[in-house]
């Protein structure tokens, strides 16, 4: 007979679930975890990992477009969407089929249909539509000391642009175009919005993003939002409007007001992002077993937007440091004084950087242009530290690099820049 009485179980297998489910398995509990559609969640089938696949076909055509800039000539180039999605879809099997192994290799028991939680300790998933991978478990009655909820977000539908997999896309029929669109317009300029628009704008697509609030990406900082801006507009993007949304309310370790009931992901609020999943799932597991782990400070998790140029954010937003009356020193390098970027031809670009006047504390730092969200994770290292601007100041960073600028930007805003 089947097992149906765990330790733990995670409902939903995104990042935050199945980093969770592995971390508890690591910690000695007897996991399963619960999945209706794939292993690995919107994530890995649908969203982070196939998008960045379609934004990278994007990246190569527009390269070969430019060629000569780089003294290169590439004939006329082309594309096939076919094989541009087809290319996409291989990706994200693959990483699908990782997400098995990694259950197999923990012992972690994969349950296969829709959970509904009866009350603590005890839930019941009913058959799911979508076929069962080898080896799981099916609909029945489980029982867990510990439930924790990683069921993440569904697309928001807006009155009258109900989609229709025709005219009205979600991301679902985004990322599987039959045939390029000669025109798209993109509801609300966020991470994944901007995201589509830099994909189809580059393969020729007249795109319109439209965004109810007064700037596109609404939680960047405004200098970096209006830098980006410029660039999508050169590129032929057009801006215009967006909305709100609920979240299961949890503590900082993920706990909800019902004992033994957990949430994490995007499913417990912003920002909702698959790193923030993933964190939020190993602390709340690490305090279930009583380690103590440091309950998560959203305002030292990195954001990052694949588009052209992209775009990396950790911290305040100088207008956050200045509404919260904090006395600031902001510092700024542009690309355009970096011999690297120059040399990769793309001098477009620019790091930003606060800090607290007082303490030396770095408070916030966002950059746009090529590879900041490679780069952005040192300033995130920085702020876990504690480092101060002295501190930055005095790191050596390799030349010639793109992360010299980092270095650059700390300097300007104490009056020390040296390459521009």
């Amino acid at each position: 007979m089947a097992e149906t009485n765990f330790d733990v179980i995670i409902i939903g297998s995104g990042p935050g679930g199945y980093v969770c489910a592995i971390r508890a398995a690591q910690l000695g509990f007897k996991t399963a975890i619960v999945e209706r559609d794939y292993l690995g969640g919107i994530c890995l089938n649908w969203g982070c990992i196939p998008t960045k696949a379609l934004l990278r076909s994007a990246e190569i055509f527009h390269y070969l477009q430019h060629a000569k800039d780089y003294g290169l000539s590439a004939g006329v180039v082309t594309y096939d969407p076919g094989a541009v999605v087809k290319r996409s879809r291989a990706v994200s099997k693959r990483l699908n089929d990782g997400v098995g192994f990694l259950m197999r290799k923990n012992k972690i028991a994969v349950i296969w249909g829709e959970a509904t939680i009866d009350a603590p300790g005890k839930l019941t998933v009913k058959a799911s539509k979508s076929e069962a991978p080898k080896g799981a478990l099916g609909p029945g009655a489980y029982q867990a000391k510990h439930i924790i909820v990683a069921a993440g977000t569904r697309p928001r539908v807006l009155p009258g642009l109900e989609p229709d997999k025709k005219l009205v896309w979600t991301y679902f029929e985004a990322m599987v175009p039959e045939a390029m669109p000669k025109s798209l317009l993109v509801i609300g300029s966020g991470a994944i919005g901007i995201e589509f628009a830099s994909f189809y704008r580059t393969l020729g697509a007249d795109v319109t993003v439209v965004e109810v609030l007064p700037q596109i990406l609404p939680a960047e900082d405004a200098e970096i939002a209006a830098f980006a801006r410029k660039s999508f507009e050169k590129q032929g993007i057009k801006l215009g409007v967006k909305t709100e949304r609920g979240a299961i309310v949890v503590d900082g370790l993920g706990k909800t007001n019902v004992p033994g009931i957990y949430a994490i992901g995007d499913v417990a609020g912003p920002p909702l992002l698959a790193h923030k999943a993933e964190h939020e799932g190993v602390i709340c597991v690490e305090a279930i077993k009583g380690l103590h782990p440091h309950p998560i400070d959203k305002r030292l998790i990195p954001g990052c937007t694949y588009c052209t140029p992209q775009i990396a954010s950790v911290g305040f937003t100088e207008q956050a440091a200045k509404e919260r009356k904090l006395d600031i020193r902001v510092g700024r390098f542009p690309f355009v004084g970096n011999g690297k970027a120059i040399a990769l031809g793309e001098d477009q670009g620019l790091v930003k950087v606060i800090f607290d006047k007082k303490t030396g504390q770095l408070l916030g730092a966002h950059m746009v242009g090529a590879e900041v969200t490679e780069l952005i994770q040192g300033y995130v290292v920085a702020m876990n530290l504690e480092t101060t601007e002295e501190e930055l100041m005095h790191t050596v960073f390799p030349h010639p690099t793109l992360s010299e600028m980092m270095k650059e930007a700390v300097l300007d805003a104490y009056g020390r820049v040296l390459n521009i």
